[in-house]
């Protein structure tokens, strides 16, 4: 059986806020601050095909000086992907077990994938980033 797992939040944990450690002083600040920006949808635009110096400058066009933290995520992107999401994980070793074909897709950007790629090469099959063909998923 072939079975298609998704990467983000389901085999490795994506913890946006790791990525602004350092830069606010609560969540909350963060949250309030990735909203101001527009964050998800500007990030979104790289799920489909944008580069990051494009979407650097679309974000310092836009916000100035304030763009600074989030200028910043494309080198912090890996802070964000730490952690597997062990029980994903577990389930995947007893599938390779059983003889199933493991595959994985994401929409993460063709830039970012390269940070999670030694994370999940344990699948063996075809991974998919969507940024590299630049198409986004609903």
């Amino acid at each position: 059986m072939n079975i298609v797992f998704d990467i983000g939040n389901v085999l490795i944990r994506w913890n946006l806020h790791a990525a602004f450690a350092g830069h606010f002083a609560s969540a909350a600040e963060t949250d309030a601050y990735l909203a101001e920006v527009g964050f998800s949808d500007w990030n979104r635009q790289q799920d489909g095909g944008r580069t990051w110096a494009e979407a650097v400058d679309d974000l310092r066009a836009r916000h100035g000086e304030r763009a600074h933290p989030a200028s910043l995520y494309p080198e912090r992107h890996r802070l964000t992907i730490a952690e597997p999401i062990e029980g994903t994980w577990n389930l995947i070793q007893r599938l390779a077990e059983n003889g199933h074909a493991l595959y994985a897709i994401t929409n993460w950007s063709a830039e970012s994938w390269n940070d999670a790629l030694a994370l999940v090469l344990v699948l063996g099959g075809i991974v998919i980033a969507e940024g590299r063909f630049r198409r986004r998923s609903p």
